[in-house]
């Protein structure tokens, strides 16, 4: 019996605020925890988006490491040949 005032009176003119009220408080958590759902699915993604930068992030740092590092060439000669004062020659 309390349902079915409770529903006919949703639509009465003028609204009665005992009815409207909690109407407005229930749409309100609804409202509430929708919102609250999609930041944390939003939280989560950028946590997501976040870990991904990072990762290329030290990628890229390795890269440019190896990139600026610089590169030694050595042709080493060894003449098996003595010269007058008995040493070897060596060139580098």
């Amino acid at each position: 019996m309390l349902n079915q005032s409770i529903s006919s009176d949703l639509f009465t003119y003028p609204f009665i605020a005992d009815v409207w009220g909690t109407f407005s408080d229930w749409a309100m958590v609804i409202v509430t925890g929708l919102t609250l759902y999609f930041i944390v699915k939003t939280f989560r993604s950028q946590q997501h988006v976040q870990n991904l930068q990072l990762k290329m992030t030290l990628i890229e740092n390795e890269r440019y490491r190896f990139e600026i590092m610089p590169k030694f060439n050595v042709h080493s000669e060894v003449l098996v040949e003595a010269e007058d004062n008995g040493f070897c020659q060596q060139r580098v």
